[in-house]
């Protein structure tokens, strides 16, 4: 059996990893999602019956915000996975894992 992660920070992510999901649960693997609050990527994930961790927010369109709002979900994320020991990460922004991933796992850019 396999911990994964999966970061969905926005909506269209859900159909993309739904059949890996999928897939990945039927052999018994572990799937951690995190999330953060965007548009109706939180409803998509709840109408699919995954469980999820919401971490950080959306910082909507003040730039000053999203300049903020990032590292501290960087850094809640950080804190959250450093006690998962995880065998795969699937993540769409590829410099994170740098920050978050101090331990070995195969890391896989979408």
């Amino acid at each position: 059996m396999m911990k994964i992660w999966i970061d969905i920070t926005n909506s269209p992510h859900i159909n993309f990893f739904k059949p890996f999901i999928k897939k990945w649960n039927d052999e018994g693997n572990e799937i951690i999602i995190t999330t953060r609050d965007l548009a109706n990527t939180i409803d998509l994930i709840k109408q699919n019956n995954w469980n999820y961790y919401e971490i950080g927010g959306h910082a909507g369109k003040n730039k000053v915000k999203k300049l903020l709002y990032f590292p501290r979900r960087v850094l809640l994320l950080r804190k959250f996975l450093k006690t998962l020991n995880l065998i795969l990460v699937f993540l769409k922004v590829p410099f994170i894992p740098l920050l978050l991933v101090n331990y070995w796992a195969y890391l896989l850019f979408i």
